[in-house]
């Protein structure tokens, strides 16, 4: 193996591990190449590849205006709303309204005509929709304007890779400024991978996220 890769211009080798299909260029002589694991998918329109997720500071103006909840304490204790381009994390055990509350923040920033996203890893659409409705949290509205989108994803479908490009291309298609991922636990049981790789991968997700100006 050593005499071919010696011989070769061009080395790409495909794995198949408990990150689902990989790809790697280990050489590539004359033009280099990005190096590392890189998520790949085959399915009904061929082949896919999803580079790895290099995070990008972006020369953009430094928005002052908060991410509210509406509720006036809340907000108060957290300096009148979440700092735009930030990571928040809402922590506490089962049933006790962390997806309520970011369903809050979610609502109130489409009131100020700001888009968001929601990627649900741990219940469905209606789930999620019937919660928020029955404590009057306007989320049918603000998803059938547009200004929320709800995408639920599959269990163990993606690699974190893949992920990763299909919340950026959803924010370029939707110019949301707030992403909601409900909930951790969920995407490391969703997401192609072991805990401690998907914990890389979402710390590389956010830091993107948060050089692009969006409130995760």
């Amino acid at each position: 193996q050593t005499e071919m890769r010696s011989l070769s211009d061009g080395v790409v080798e495909l794995t198949h591990t408990d990150q689902g299909r990989r790809i790697s260029v280990a050489k590539h002589r004359g033009f280099g190449q990005q190096s590392g694991s890189h998520g790949m998918s085959i399915g009904d329109d061929g082949i896919e590849v999803f580079p790895a997720l290099v995070p990008e500071q972006l020369d953009k103006s430094f928005d002052t205006r908060r991410i509210r909840s509406g509720v006036e304490n809340l907000d108060s204790l957290v300096g009148g709303g979440l700092e735009r381009g930030t990571v928040t994390f809402i922590s506490g055990p089962t049933g006790v309204g962390k997806t309520t509350v970011a369903a809050k923040f979610l609502t109130e920033a489409a009131a100020e005509g700001i888009n968001s996203i929601a990627y649900l890893f741990e219940e469905g659409v209606d789930t999620f929709t019937h919660r928020a409705e029955s404590l009057a949290i306007p989320i049918s509205d603000a998803s059938d304007r547009g200004a929320v989108s709800l995408e639920v994803i599959e269990p163990l479908a993606q690699s974190a890779e893949e992920f990763a490009h299909m919340v950026k291309g959803d924010i370029d298609r939707t110019g949301s400024e707030v992403v909601l991922v409900d909930g951790i636990d969920g995407y490391k049981m969703s997401i192609q991978g072991d805990d401690s790789t998907l914990v890389e991968k979402i710390h590389s997700l956010t830091r993107h996220l948060k050089n692009q100006g969006v409130t995760v």
